[in-house]
């Protein structure tokens, strides 16, 4: 069936807001002049209908018609309203900040200069999973062999644990492996005993970046966990997008993950669509020396990917994230103990489709241009609650934003919308300036607060 015009779909939604009402109107004359069951009754009874009765009954009729023509007009507007907000930033399609629906302004651009360095190091992170073998031989797999960036894959292990150490040996010269030196017990208090691997790990954390950006002088470099599967176009994400964070200093990380990457909550045909976000996703991540030499001074004893997702830590930068993610977890069992893993981490869904990165102008990314493209463009999106957002079939364009009002508003939104509903310093998972784009039942849907936006809130837990 052929899709409608813009214009043709306003015109639309206004006669079917007119018939609506019309028919409202109808019933509620019907209702005025039609006698009450009681009413009737009497009269066939032969007795005279009580007056007072009768007035009472109707004024009841009234008020409950008026209500439900009020609600009914409501919702006839704002479906009115939305349609023609959609016509006025350009179509109905929901295809996200990646590929704009109508001209926007580029205020700044990618220096065609590659600004990566050529060398990057690949920082696999083990311990006592024999399992990093799966990890690895993906890694080998779709590492560019030819190219103008060589990776250098080295691989940390804490534990010394020895079935995993001889799975790393066993890939020979692929790979250079460094052990952890410093395998003494740590003391915690008593209320952390049963959490205290999160200490190891971070100590773990501090030594392996150490030797790679200190000892073996690395400027950038990807990190991956034992329990990561990649995609196929892992290496790539990070070489085109780690561009741009070459190039803006308020970006400070490219990740590959989304936090709400499960296949109901995102446009899986997207994985050409990419977002700035003031939250640290982790799980296969990029850095640049500069950032850790700045992180090294305060680093954690514990929860070091919480420290990173502080306010005074992160500083006002952002991530880039994808759509669609180029990393996986295999690893339910672990220090969190599958905390999340259950419920939202096993559902995330792994990219596989081919993207012409070459072909794609990535400078949208870049903050003097998302800011003023991507969040004015949210708030000229119609505003609509969420039970129009989710309704089927129910007429709201492809795109929409749905404000929220304080933390708890949000979390029952996101519980409504399956996404993951924790803040971290006040900052949701995927927000950028406050804004949370979803995608769900082929309409994306942004969670945004209300205009003006004082920041981010770190009361809000």
């Amino acid at each position: 069936m052929a899709l409608l015009p813009v214009r043709s779909k306003t015109r639309l939604a206004f006669s079917v807001a007119f018939l609506l009402w019309l028919v409202a109107f109808i019933l509620l004359l019907n209702r005025r002049l039609a006698p009450s069951a009681a009413e009737s009754d009497s009269h066939a009874a032969g007795q005279p209908p009580n007056s007072r009765f009768l007035a009472a009954e109707f004024i009841n009729r009234v008020e409950q018609q008026q209500k439900e023509l009020q609600q009914l007009l409501v919702e006839s507007r704002q479906l009115a309203e939305a349609l023609r907000a959609q016509s006025s930033i350009g179509g109905n399609k929901a295809g996200g900040i990646g590929e704009p629906t109508s001209p926007r302004p580029v205020m700044a651009t990618l220096s065609p200069a590659d600004s990566l360095p050529a060398s990057i190091a690949v920082l696999v992170i083990a311990c006592n999973r024999p399992t990093v073998r799966r990890s690895l031989d993906q890694i080998f797999k779709y590492m560019p062999t030819s190219g103008p960036h060589q990776f250098h894959v080295i691989v940390s292990q804490d534990c010394g644990h020895a079935e995993t150490a001889s799975v790393i040996q066993s890939y020979g010269n692929k790979l250079v492996h460094i052990r952890q030196p410093d395998l003494s017990p740590i003391s915690v208090p008593a209320k952390e005993r049963a959490l205290v691997g999160y200490y190891y790990i971070s100590r773990h954390f501090r030594w392996a970046f150490d030797q790679v950006f200190l000892t073996m002088n690395y400027t950038a470099a990807i990190v991956v966990e034992d329990d990561l599967d990649i995609a196929p176009d892992f290496f790539d994400y990070f070489i085109h997008l780690g561009r741009v964070m070459a190039q803006d200093p308020t970006v400070w990380c490219v990740s590959a993950w989304n936090d709400n990457g499960k296949s109901n909550l995102i446009d899986t045909a997207r994985s050409d669509l990419f977002y700035r976000t003031d939250f640290f996703p982790g799980l296969g991540w990029m850095l640049l020396r500069p950032t850790w030499l700045e992180l090294r001074t305060g680093w954690p004893a514990a929860y070091w990917d919480d420290h990173m997702r502080k306010a005074g830590v992160r500083r006002g930068r952002a991530c880039l994230r994808p759509e669609v993610s180029r990393s996986y977890t295999f690893g339910r069992v672990g220090v969190s103990n599958g905390l999340y893993f259950d419920k939202y981490l096993r559902f995330i869904e792994l990219s596989k489709r081919p993207v012409n990165y070459a072909a794609m102008d990535l400078s949208y990314l870049l903050k003097s241009n998302y800011d003023s493209y991507y969040l004015d463009r949210v708030y000229k999106l119609p505003s609509v609650t969420l039970d129009i957002a989710l309704g089927v079939g129910s007429g709201a364009p492809a795109e929409v934003r749905v404000q929220y009002n304080g933390p708890k508003e949000f979390v029952a939104m996101a519980k409504r919308l399956d996404i993951m509903p924790d803040f971290k310093d006040g900052v949701a998972r995927c927000a950028y300036s406050g804004v949370v784009p979803v995608f769900k039942s082929g309409r994306r849907i942004h969670l945004a607060p209300g205009r003006p936006w004082k920041g981010y809130d770190v009361t809000w837990k």
